[in-house]
């Protein structure tokens, strides 16, 4: 019989602080935002990937639209897909995440300048296309994390680590099973019954108490 996958290794605040230091250090200093973005988001990478300026980021408002998420199968072009769920759902973001974004941002209009390029106003939120128009692929978030990891001495973890991060330490924090699921995009039928568009007042104070583990609150 097959040898199921082992459950991911849940990081300790500590664990997700040393690889966005060391993320921070290093010559793509935008994987700190990724980092910390993966931790107290919940996201996918292919999710990640996905985000785009203007329609899924809401700064004034502090929220992340995730609907799409980035497909790079061999052999195909780079494409958009719905989510795993097939649905949208809205992610409250806390003053930390938002700060860095505030950063990133100016960073990738900088960068676009330096070569006599323009950002695009759907530029992807993570892409090394001066013109912001061509979104990381997923396995390229998993192969960095992979060597971050060496260097922190925590070879341990895995990308999906960050994710079982807000999933675990939410619940641990008193939230309900419901609301965790709702954030990470697990259960469609939840998702459906309780959200309505706008961010519920839970998902901020879920982001806050997630982010404050971190110090990216």
């Amino acid at each position: 019989p097959a040898i199921p996958n082992p459950a991911p290794v849940v990081p300790t605040p500590s664990d997700v602080q040393k690889l966005a230091l060391e993320a921070r250090r290093s010559r793509r200093p935008e994987y700190e935002t990724v980092i910390l973005l993966l931790a107290v988001t919940g996201l996918r990478r292919a999710e990640l990937c996905g985000l785009r300026l203007g329609r899924d980021v809401d700064l004034e408002g502090q929220v992340l639209r995730v609907g799409w998420s980035i497909a790079a199968l061999p052999g195909r072009p780079i494409e958009e897909i719905p989510t795993k769920n097939r649905r949208v759902r809205h992610v409250a973001l806390d003053d930390g995440p938002v700060a860095m974004f505030a950063s990133h941002i100016p960073g990738m209009r900088e960068r676009a300048r330096d070569v006599d390029a323009e950002l695009r106003r759907d530029a992807y939120l993570f892409s090394d296309s001066p013109d912001g128009s061509e979104p990381w692929k997923p396995d390229s978030v998993t192969q960095y994390f992979v060597r971050l990891r060496e260097r922190c001495g925590l070879g341990h973890l895995d990308l999906h680590s960050l994710r079982k991060f807000m999933e675990t330490y939410g619940q641990d924090l008193g939230f309900s099973a419901a609301q965790v699921a709702m954030r990470a995009g697990h259960d469609p039928s939840v998702a459906a019954k309780y959200y309505t568009g706008n961010v519920a007042d839970a998902d901020r104070a879920l982001a806050a108490a997630v982010a404050s583990l971190v110090g990216a609150g």
